[in-house]
């Protein structure tokens, strides 16, 4: 009689092991469930990105139209070149680390009358923000050979906010310099077929990043001129 006793606690203890995995199973379930959720949630909130109108922020922005009759536009040694009855250009190039250590003097030479060089970039994928490594020797060596400098960042920017980070970015990269031409905002496409965090974004979008960033880089008063 004894037996019989122990046997049968003995199988309802069993069952009542057995009966727990269910509900461990249905657990570890509900939490892999909710990661897929959870990843594709920001995927959705990345491909469609909401950047804020400049209308609601309500900032005045100061825009000259130009009036360039782009029919005497033309290239000269693969230059583009510019002349009317108000305008005529001037040769420059853009630099950056990609052109790594330049003799600034055979640029000189070689009749280059300005220089952009970047201060700064953001990354086309993961949207982080760079140094230029070689933006103080570059700044340094054309100040010394007599050419006059801007600057500019490549930005990959796809809301106002981060239009303002890269803004302020720029302002105290540059304290204590002095340039003599207008900041630059440069936005493009990646050229090596990777898919930038930018080309989601509408004209409309792009034009109102720029203006942002171009608006407080203005109100940090970075070069006198154009002011």
């Amino acid at each position: 009689m004894r037996k019989k006793i122990k046997r049968r606690t003995a199988r309802r203890t069993a069952s009542a092991r057995r009966g727990n995995r269910p509900s461990f199973l249905l657990l570890v379930l509900l939490f892999f469930a909710a990661m897929v959720a959870l990843v594709l949630l920001r995927s959705c909130l990345k491909e469609h990105v909401y950047v804020q109108p400049i209308e609601e922020i309500k900032i005045e922005y100061p825009l000259d139209l130009h009036d360039y009759d782009f029919s005497r536009l033309r290239f000269e040694d693969s230059f583009a070149c510019y002349e009317d009855e108000k305008y005529t250009s001037k040769v420059g190039i853009d630099v950056s680390v990609h052109q790594k250590e330049i003799d600034w003097a055979k640029v000189k030479e070689a009749g280059i009358e300005f220089a952009f060089i970047r201060v700064g970039y953001r990354g086309y994928t993961e949207g982080i923000m760079h140094d230029d490594d070689y933006f103080e020797a570059n700044i340094k060596g054309a100040k010394e050979n007599g050419i006059p400098v801007g600057i500019y960042y490549f930005s990959q920017a796809v809301t106002l906010e981060e239009a303002a980070e890269e803004a302020q970015y720029v302002i105290e990269h540059l304290e204590g310099y002095e340039i003599d031409l207008p900041v630059v905002f440069d936005m493009e496409e990646p050229d090596n077929g990777d898919h930038g965090r930018t080309m989601e974004l509408s004209r409309q979008q792009q034009t109102d990043i720029a203006l942002e960033f171009l608006a407080l880089v203005g109100k940090g008063r970075l070069y006198a001129d154009d002011l």
